[in-house]
């Protein structure tokens, strides 16, 4: 059947192009702006890669909650909303929570131990030597490539299905106007875009909740309740108690929940664009900035995935329904288009105008700081390493900006590709996790385990992945009978594969460090430097040591204070840096040592009993010597103050996600309507908790630098008229 409620082909174009088009312009006035009125430069690669480390609060939480409200989120929340009922966007909520609570464990102990690095791949290089790294990097391109191309291909499906666009011209279109304004403000231009994109598809989603929920078809909570229980008494949901939607106990749910919560584990570990947001938070800002996010993320899919999905099995063989008189194919389910009829039925073509620009906001988000995040791995992890080790910070902006080109067209590419071979939103979304969890492990153990081995690090991500592919292809002819497309996006092949992947990466890494484990000094990862700063010809800006860290959030008016040069173990001057002072002086010092097999760990002969095995481990070692710390011995205290305020964190939001609050719903127990309505509002709360956290805090915490622009903005305009 037509899709009646399609808006024209001409409104599909000038949105997804003229809405791009605008974000440039704006960003490359905005970055004016900043250069202006705030000394901030984009046309270096501190910058360009890592904001200059100085974002606050309210800004990286903001860009954080951007960087995981992904468009398949927006889509695929409704989906499993449809799917497995009630139970289904609780799961999804959960499988986004955590990985960011886990973040702000990894960037506080990057902010600790390697302050001045730019991606992970270059700390994992400078641990690991050149076979890790290039193993590491692998796996964070295929990371990158396969989440950037989902997205793209998941909002291309959605915007085309209400448009009438060809799903390939909106894969090519999509990353055109974020090509443009990334090249034009690096990884600063993320974030300012990564809010504005956050306020519009914020308010979109809160409205659409209410919107479908009190649409007389729907007729609100109560009602809304009554239709799911009298359309439960015809259709069951295989694998849920009694059929219900209206039960936390599904089958289905809990092996949805196990594959999304390994698969974005890997999203979030394994793309380096999360990391650069830590490297860019200012030392107060990212345990704070992280926690706020991992808070408000809950929303994306709760309220909406809950409303939408359960709304649409209810009206999807009504009249008002696009594709009446039949309902929703599996097609339709597998691209993600529960969403897209559902508003369209309810709220008419003006709400399909704003489905259109919820999924772009989304999409394009999520997309600029992928391209950064790749940029940053051709111009430092390819570039600088292995092509030109003497390249200027010019020469490093010039590769960026051709690594975001590159990097978008190819996405635009791949999504083509995955659209032409069959795959879908749900498909990818099971599948994914198999190819891009394997390095997990050994990457948080980069950070948090002394003995974790070279290779160990380098040898367990390849024998897990080939775990992973080995159960998922074997489980699904075991209980197929046949491997397809359609038997390899079953449930428990992709849990079985999820599973593997990652978990047999880490069995791997244990068992091959403790055969030969190694004794890393913490204190060799302070040896990374900063990149030298070309000065801009215009500008009375500050040395690179100065324009890092200390802004606590926004609210301080700009000032920065200097760090100590690891190198030189005194701090560099506060206004110029020495003449003689080199590029190459300010380089990654490189990994020597590239034997792959490292001295056999010496205990010393002092250290008797079960303490030697605790030495063996790594449990009881020295203590780390941090004397002479890039952050200075004043920045210790606060690092390991965050430190276990994000253990802590981390640990009550896994416990009470997955473990204290959905467990004692897990029964044999359909909800009554009093506690269906409790739900939908504490859903609906969170969104608007939401929106204060990361939509209006921003601007608070941000106030100084506000002013500072619009009372220089003031001085310039009325004073030159005034000359005038």
């Amino acid at each position: 059947m037509v899709f009646e409620q399609k808006l024209p082909q001409g409104a599909g174009y000038g949105m997804v192009i003229g809405i791009g088009f605008v974000f440039a312009a704006g960003i490359v006035i905005t970055m004016k702006i900043a250069k202006r009125y705030l000394n901030e430069h984009s046309q270096t690669s501190e910058m360009f890669m890592v904001a200059n480390r100085s974002v606050g609060v309210g800004l990286t939480a903001s860009a954080v909650f951007s960087s995981w409200m992904w468009a398949t989120e927006t889509l695929w929340g409704s989906v499993v909303g449809y799917n497995f009922g009630v139970s289904g966007p609780f799961w999804f909520s959960v499988g986004l929570a955590f990985h960011i609570s886990l973040m702000c464990v990894v960037g506080i102990q990057v902010k600790l131990k390697a302050p001045n690095g730019h991606t992970m791949l270059e700390i994992v290089k400078f641990r690991y030597g050149v076979a890790g790294h290039i193993v590491f990097m692998a796996l964070c391109l295929i990371n990158n490539i396969m989440s950037c191309s989902w997205m793209i291909l998941s909002a291309a499906a959605g915007i085309a299905s209400i448009t009438g666009m060809h799903i390939v011209a909106s894969c090519m279109l999509i990353p055109f106007g974020v090509i443009l304004y990334t090249v034009a403000g690096g990884l600063r231009a993320t974030f300012l875009t990564d809010y504005v994109h956050t306020v519009i598809a914020l308010v979109l989603l809160i409205y659409f909740s209410l919107a479908i929920l009190l649409h007389h078809e729907i007729g609100g909570i109560h009602q809304l309740y009554d239709m799911v229980i009298e359309y439960g008494t015809t259709t069951k949901v295989l694998g849920n108690y009694e059929g219900s939607l209206m039960t936390f106990k599904s089958e289905e749910a809990i092996y949805f929940a196990i594959v999304h919560t390994i698969g974005n584990l890997g999203l979030v570990i394994m793309d380096t664009a999360f990391w650069q947001k830590s490297l860019a938070a200012n030392l107060e800002a990212t345990v704070p900035g992280y926690m706020i996010g991992s808070i408000c993320i809950f929303c994306v899919s709760w309220a909406l995935g809950t409303i939408c999905g359960l709304s649409a099995r209810v009206i999807e063989h009504m009249p008002i329904f696009p594709n009446y008189p039949n309902g929703f194919s599996a097609a339709d389910i597998g691209n993600g288009l529960v969403l897209p009829y559902t508003a369209a039925a309810l709220l008419g073509k003006g709400a399909s105008a704003g489905i259109v620009i919820m999924l772009f906001m989304t999409v394009t988000s999520t997309t600029s700081a992928e391209m950064i995040a790749v940029s940053s791995i051709i111009s430092f992890d390819l570039y600088r390493t292995y092509i030109n080790p003497n390249a200027s910070d010019r020469a490093i902006i010039t590769v960026s900006h051709a690594g975001v080109i590159f990097f978008g067209l190819f996405a635009a590419g791949f999504a083509v590709m995955l659209h032409y071979v069959g795959t879908d939103l749900n498909w990818l979304g099971y599948f994914l996790g198999i190819v891009i969890t394997p390095g997990v492990f050994p990457a948080i153990l980069t950070l948090l385990w002394k003995r974790q081995s070279r290779a160990a690090a380098t040898i367990a991500p390849i024998l897990g992945l080939g775990t992973g592919m080995g159960l998922w292809l074997g489980t699904a002819k075991y209980y197929s009978g046949h491997i397809s497309v359609e038997t390899l996006g079953g449930s428990l092949p992709n849990v079985w594969g999820n599973v593997g992947s990652m978990f047999g990466s880490l069995f791997y890494s244990v068992v091959i460090t403790l055969l030969r484990p190694e004794d890393f000094d913490w204190a060799k990862f302070q040896q990374i430097k900063l990149v030298n700063e070309d000065k801009p010809e215009d500008s009375e800006s500050q040395t690179e040591a100065e324009l890092v860290h200390t802004e606590k959030g926004e609210e301080d008016s700009g000032a920065h204070t200097p760090i100590e040069d690891a190198g030189a173990h005194t701090p560099l001057d506060k206004h110029e840096s020495s003449p003689e002072t080199s590029v190459h002086e300010h380089t990654i010092t490189v990994v020597t040592d590239e034997r792959f097999f490292q001295p056999r760990l010496v205990i010393p002969p002092e250290i008797r009993g079960f303490k030697r095995f605790l030495w063996y481990v790594g449990w009881e070692t020295e203590p780390t010597d941090y004397s002479n710390h890039p952050l200075g011995q004043e920045a210790l205290p606060v690092i390991f103050k965050w430190y276990k305020v994000a253990v802590i964190f981390s640990t009550t939001i896994f416990l009470l996600t997955w473990v204290v609050w959905p467990f004692p719903m897990y029964r044999n127990w359909v909800w009554g309507k009093s506690f269906f309505t409790g739900w939908v509002v504490m859903a609906i709360f969170w969104n608007f908790l939401a929106f204060v956290c990361v939509c209006i805090y921003p601007l608070y915490s941000g106030r100084q630098s506000l002013f500072k622009v619009f009372n220089g903005l003031y001085q310039d305009i009325f004073h030159r008229r005034h000359k005038e």
